[in-house]
Order: C-alpha cells, then sequence, then structure tokens
C-alpha cells in the first residue's frame, strides 16, 4: 500500500504534457515508484540523485535529459546525450517490470559491463544513487537481458 506521507514527502519535479495529451510526472527521488508504470526510465547524476518519469513510452531518456537542463535542474554536459551517458556523467537506468529494481538502460545494448564495473568512476555514481536511494535495487545488467 502506498503511504501518502511518503507521496508528498518526495519531490515532484514538473508535470510534462505527452503525445497523446495526458500529464507525466516527473520526479527526483521518489520514495516509492509503486503507482508508477513498469518500465519506466530513470537518470541518476554524479550526486546519487535518481531522476523518473511515470511513463515508459513516450519519453526515452535523451527527453529526459532535456527536460531536465531545460529547467536546470541538472548539470548541463553538453547537448550529446549518449555521449554524456557513455562518458560515465549520468547513468540511464530502466525499471524491470513492476519491480523495485532498476537495471542499465537498453542504450548500453553494445558494452561489456564487466568493464564498466572496472570503471572507479562509474562505480562510484552508482553506489551513491544505490546509497541515496536504497528503497531501490539497481543491478549492473543490461535490461536487454532481462
Amino acid at each position: 500500500m502506498i503511504k501518502l506521507l511518503d507521496i508528498l514527502n518526495e519531490e515532484f519535479l514538473k508535470s510534462i504534457i505527452a503525445p497523446g495529451l495526458y500529464d507525466i510526472g516527473m520526479y527526483k527521488n521518489p520514495k516509492t515508484i509503486t503507482r508508477m508504470e513498469p518500465y519506466i526510465r530513470g537518470i541518476s547524476d554524479p550526486k546519487g540523485n535518481l531522476f523518473v518519469v511515470d511513463d515508459s513510452h513516450n519519453l526515452i531518456h535523451r527527453d529526459m535529459y532535456n527536460l531536465l537542463i531545460d529547467d536546470n535542474l541538472i548539470k548541463n554536459y553538453g547537448k550529446d546525450f549518449y555521449l554524456i551517458m557513455h562518458g560515465g556523467l549520468l547513468i540511464a537506468w530502466q525499471r524491470v517490470k513492476s519491480t523495485n529494481t532498476f537495471k542499465l538502460s537498453e542504450s548500453y545494448y553494445s558494452y561489456d559491463i564487466g568493464e564498466l564495473s572496472q570503471d572507479k568512476d562509474f562505480m562510484n555514481d552508482v553506489d551513491k544513487v544505490r546509497k541515496k536511494n536504497s528503497q531501490y535495487k539497481f543491478e549492473l545488467k543490461k535490461i536487454t537481458d532481462s
């Protein structure tokens, strides 16, 4: 059961009008995702913040990044989100079905996860998001391997 206090304590960032004219909520470090769609997308920053949108169909990670920088909610690392993500500045996550588990997004399909796990900066950022959002499990596996 969703606790009303958890919903009120999380940081709602904005409402986005998506194609089809319905609202999508964007959240920072949500206390719970149980009420959200399966396979939602998330981005974590080097501070361990997790940004998610309650939508798994209309917004991709690049769209999320652009919305976050447009509103000065995240540092602007440049225009090429995939270069930024693959450079380890931000991490793109995707929820596994309706669970509390996130795996690396489909954008990491060509990556060797063993090599990523040897990158100290990348692992430091993973540890930070795990610590700040300990109610979720962040697996170093690709969502495409689910």
